[in-house]
């Protein structure tokens, strides 16, 4: 069949349907593989014990997988916030009920100090370590550089300094320690954008050769590679008295005769396609230090648009440009070379972070929030390199510049395996079930005859009631013979066996109990004497009520008066039940936005919990008298009433049943 082209465009481009539910659904449902590899790590106890002393209203320690949930989504700024506060898994991951303000995290990061950072950093060095133990490397390359990071005029401690891009913008200029094997940041430290490059660095290094060395000591080698400004007399003399290894660059200075040895040498020694070079023992007088220096030239095609050498050489000397090695490592010119290039890896690391992981962004104008915010930021790049690591990461083979030994994707790339709509399925967000099949009245061998609700699936209610009386006779006879240790233990057994013999019995009254309670259709849990005429009553004492364990799923055709065993606390050594009968009242409340209340002669049992708009239940405390509030003459030993078990309930997970059937 030949369809017009006119009738194909109408296919094609006709409106799509739109329609709006109510169902909870999230668009990064691939985050939860990254909240189960994080929980593996123990990460949630141990932010929150990090981010102790900046604790509030939600913790600190969620806040914190707050901001990580929102750098892997892609957002960059807090005011995002508000674009993902309808996502349930966002809400999961963090393991909040509710997401709070933008408002409300700036607050929180800026009660970040110097001293309330410490923590979160000596995190993120434990986790890279970890990372690392875990690969078996045969040594550990750090590269050390630092970056610009603009700010706004206004904002602490931003100074103008040295920006190629933007010249007159105020910066950060925060001081960085990569490992060239994994691409982790290993630490991180903002500085003020008007600083040197090597503002510092000492002080940096020796925090982060004392924190390798504590973790591995000295069986893992360790070798530096940094640029010329950190070309300086206490970076040498700390590497070498630590026993690392380095290659740091040098710089055409004019105390140094680096040009005219450049300028006088005939022989250079093939290095490389287009690269030579040669070895040179340098002696500098003024920081009495012997280097070992690799001088090299590469041979370009065209000239720079900004030649930079013009102090060294004319520019008709062939279009070569000129570098400068001090190393201590026992390399020859081909595999030095390579070395010393391979630390041009970290400029891809930083790159992403800066593009997928906001390090360039500024969310306050407070300086500690600042750095926080930048500590998370290499904190959410470090666990996304560690779960690659740990998954998809093939190996690559290694190469002397010491470069990323696994193939790592990129954040924007992964955000593609996790940016997939899903409905969350748990145990307390189950979906709905299909309609069932229209079947014929005449059932056939195969067909499955489903239990009405409140039945037990293994056996019937008349064989579980003949398995208890069974039981419970030698269960009783043991609690007399056995020693005085084991005796409480089987009492409390023989106790919970009569128990459900009561429960299966009032379950078999549930149906004709119902058809009486027509017209209200509320129940009234633990009624004691206090019964309500036209309502389902429910107690232990056989006089009261129907005698129906709470803790059991209720016999009820409604799910909403149904409640699982999970949900109900099955002890009740807590609770001191301060009536003859029970101790619980529960009664109806149709009132919208109506409030659960617990009032209790025991101290630190009040609560006030909102109920559901459709109804709820109030529950009271009432005396000997049937009168709410009062004493009880008979103490506090009263503790296998149902009131005792719905107040247990009820103070835990009030919200898991309601008063209507």
């Amino acid at each position: 069949m030949r369809l017009s082209v006119a009738s194909l465009r109408r296919m094609v481009k006709r409106p799509l349907h739109v329609e709006f539910t109510h169902q909870e659904l999230t668009s990064y449902s691939g985050l939860e593989l990254l909240r189960r590899y994080l929980r593996q790590l123990d990460l949630p106890q141990r932010l929150r014990a990090a981010c102790a002393a900046t604790g509030g209203d939600y913790g600190g320690g969620r806040l914190a997988l707050l901001v990580l949930a929102l750098l892997y989504v892609g957002a960059r700024r807090l005011e995002h916030l508000r674009y993902v506060a309808g996502d349930p898994l966002i809400a999961r991951f963090c393991g909040l009920a509710r997401l709070p303000t933008a408002r409300t995290m700036g607050n929180w990061l800026r009660q970040f100090t110097h001293a309330t950072l410490a923590p979160l950093v000596q995190l993120n060095h434990d986790l890279v370590v970890e990372a690392v133990q875990r690969l078996a490397l045969p040594r550990l390359t750090i590269d050390v550089d630092g970056t610009v990071v603009r700010t706004g005029a206004t904002v602490g401690w931003a100074f103008r300094g040295f920006n190629p891009h933007h010249r007159k913008d105020p910066s950060y200029y925060p001081l960085l320690a990569h490992v060239a094997q994994t691409g982790h940041i290993l630490r991180v430290k903002n500085r003020p954008g008007n600083v040197h490059d090597s503002k510092q660095a000492v002080a940096f290094l020796r925090d982060v050769i004392a924190g390798l060395r504590t973790a591995f000591g000295r069986r893992l080698p360790l070798e530096f590679r940094m640029d010329a400004a950190f070309c300086q007399r206490a970076v040498f003399r700390l590497l070498a008295a630590r026993g690392c290894a380095y290659a740091i660059k040098v710089g055409y200075w004019s105390w140094l005769p680096l040009k005219q040895l450049a300028a006088d040498r005939e022989h250079w020694l093939p290095v490389a396609p287009n690269v030579t070079g040669f070895f040179h023992d340098l002696h500098i007088p003024q920081w009495d230090l012997h280097l070992r220096v690799m001088i090299y030239r590469k041979h370009v095609d065209h000239e720079s648009p900004k030649n930079f050498q013009l102090d060294l050489f004319t520019p008709d000397d062939g279009h070569f440009e000129y570098s400068a090695v001090a190393t201590n490592l026992t390399l020859d010119l081909p595999a030095l070379y390579a070395f010393i290039c391979g630390r041009g890896a970290q400029e891809k690391t930083i790159a992403e972070l800066k593009g997928e992981f906001a390090l360039d962004v500024i969310p306050t104008r407070h300086y500690g929030a600042n750095s926080a915010w930048q500590q998370l930021s290499i904190l959410a790049h470090n666990l996304i390199r560690s779960f690659q690591l740990d998954t998809i990461a093939v190996p690559k083979p290694r190469s002397r510049k010491r470069t990323y030994t696994y193939l790592i994707r990129s954040m924007r790339t992964l955000r593609f395996l996790h940016r997939d709509a899903g409905r969350p399925v748990g145990p307390h967000r189950r979906p709905p079930r299909p309609a069932p099949r229209p079947q014929s009245r005449h059932r056939g061998p195969l067909c499955v005859h489903r239990r009405p609700p409140g039945r037990l699936s293994l056996f019937s209610d008349w064989g579980w009631f003949i398995a208890i009386r069974l039981c419970k006779i030698p269960v009783r006879a043991a609690s007399f013979l056995a020693p005085w240790s084991a005796r409480k233990i089987l009492v409390v057994a023989a106790q919970e066996l009569e128990l459900a013999q009561h429960h299966l019995r009032a379950v078999q009254r549930a149906k004709a109990v119902l058809h009486s309670a027509t017209r209200k259709e509320a129940s009234n849990v633990g009624c004691g004497p206090n019964r309500k005429p036209g309502w389902v009553n429910i107690d232990l004492d056989p006089d009261f009520g129907l005698r129906l364990d709470i803790r059991r799923p209720l016999p009820f055709p409604t799910r909403a008066a149904t409640s699982s065993t999970e949900s109900i606390c099955s002890s009740t050594r807590h609770i001191r039940a301060p009536a003859k009968y029970s101790c619980v009242s529960a009664i109806a409340s149709r009132k919208s936005g109506g409030i659960l209340s617990l009032a209790s002669q025991t101290p630190n049992r009040h609560s006030g919990l909102r109920c559901r708009p459709d109804g709820g239940l109030r529950l009271v405390c009432p005396d000997s008298h049937g009168r709410p509030g009062g004493p009880s003459p008979l103490g506090q030993d009263q503790l296998h009433s149902s009131a005792s078990r719905a107040s247990n309930w009820a103070s835990n997970t009030s919200t898991r049943m309601t008063s209507r059937l």
